[in-house]
C-alpha cells in the first residue's frame, strides 16, 4: 500500500502545478496569489489591450505547437476572467479551439455557465459557427476580433447559428 502513496502525490502536486499555471488556483505559498494573474490584467481596459492579450496567447499557442494562431479572453467587467490558445493539435481535440477553452475556463472561474455581460476578445479569425453557437450558449455580450492590435473588428452579440 505504501508503494501507490508517493505516486498519488506525485500526480496531485502536478495537478496543483497545472491548475494554478492556468490561473485556476492560487499559485504556490511563497508567490502572491494572484501573481500569475495580474500580468494577463493589462493596464488598460481597451479593445485595443484586450486584443493585444489574446494575440499574445496565439502567438504562444502557435510557437508550442498547440494549434492554429487563434488566442482568446473573456473579459468582465474591464478584468479578464478567462484565456486561451487554440489547442486542437495538443489535445488531438477539434472541439479545443481557442474561443471554446477560454470559455471553459471562465465558466469554471466564476462557478456558471452563463457568461453575462462579458466580451470575448479573439486575436484571429472571426469566430467558426461552433465558437459562436458556444458563446451563444454562454450567453455573451459581445464579440470582438482582429489580427492586429490596431485592427478591432466589433461583430455584436453572438447569433445563434443552429446546430
Amino acid at each position: 500500500m505504501t508503494g501507490l502513496i508517493e505516486p498519488t502525490r506525485r500526480l496531485i502536486c502536478q495537478g496543483l502545478a497545472i491548475g494554478a499555471g492556468l490561473g485556476l488556483m492560487p499559485a504556490r505559498a511563497h508567490a502572491p496569489a494572484d501573481a500569475h494573474r495580474l500580468k494577463w490584467q493589462p493596464d488598460q481596459t481597451t479593445n485595443k489591450a484586450f486584443i493585444t492579450r489574446a494575440l499574445a496567447l496565439a502567438k504562444q499557442g502557435a510557437e508550442r505547437g498547440d494549434g492554429p494562431l487563434v488566442g482568446a479572453v473573456i473579459v468582465l467587467n474591464g478584468r479578464i476572467i478567462g484565456r486561451a490558445a487554440n489547442r486542437v493539435d495538443l489535445k488531438g481535440d477539434p472541439t479545443a479551439h481557442a474561443e471554446v477553452e477560454a470559455i471553459r475556463v471562465a465558466c469554471h472561474r466564476l462557478g456558471s455557465r452563463a457568461l453575462s455581460r462579458a466580451v470575448l476578445y479573439v486575436g484571429g479569425p472571426p469566430p467558426c459557427p461552433m465558437c459562436e453557437t458556444a458563446s451563444y450558449w454562454a450567453s455573451m455580450a459581445e464579440i470582438y476580433h482582429g489580427n492586429s492590435p490596431d485592427e478591432v473588428i466589433k461583430l455584436g452579440a453572438p447569433r445563434y447559428g443552429g446546430c
